[in-house]
């Protein structure tokens, strides 16, 4: 993984510039490297008391690339946009496809899916200067 050996590289950087004014030369390395004195910090903080061969795991990341989205139903979507097309804030719109999921039997997703995908598929532009001209669909 490129990103650990980075990691690994420029807290050796750092360490191999000592401790005289400390702060100074961790604000160099991170100058150099187009990272904060935090980040450096924080990872430093984490191979802190291990050995060395520890270090790659001590690094590495904990995402994983997170979820896959979830599959909201045309029919639901397709009403949920109608909504939000007519000038409804999300929230409305929401509600409204809550309202009407109950009549209907349909499942519907929470709010913050809705706008997930209302940014995915550029479609979520502020409130009170929607410009419907992009709901051309």
């Amino acid at each position: 993984m490129k990103d650990v050996e980075l990691r690994i590289a420029i807290i050796e950087e750092a360490v191999q510039r000592g401790r005289t004014g400390e702060a100074f030369c961790l604000a160099k390395v991170c100058i150099k490297h187009e990272i904060s004195t935090a980040t450096l910090s924080r990872w430093m903080a984490k191979v802190k008391n291990l050995p060395r061969s520890e270090w790659r795991a001590a690094l590495q990341g904990r995402h994983n690339g997170g979820r896959k989205p979830m599959a909201i139903a045309p029919e639901v979507w397709g009403y949920f946009v109608d909504q939000y097309r007519l000038g409804a804030p999300c929230l409305a719109a929401h509600r409204m496809c809550v309202d009407r999921a109950q009549r209907e039997g349909w499942t519907v997703p929470s709010l913050k899916t809705f706008q997930r995908r209302l940014a995915r598929e550029n479609l979520l532009v502020p409130n009170r200067r929607r410009n419907l001209a992009v709901f051309d669909v």
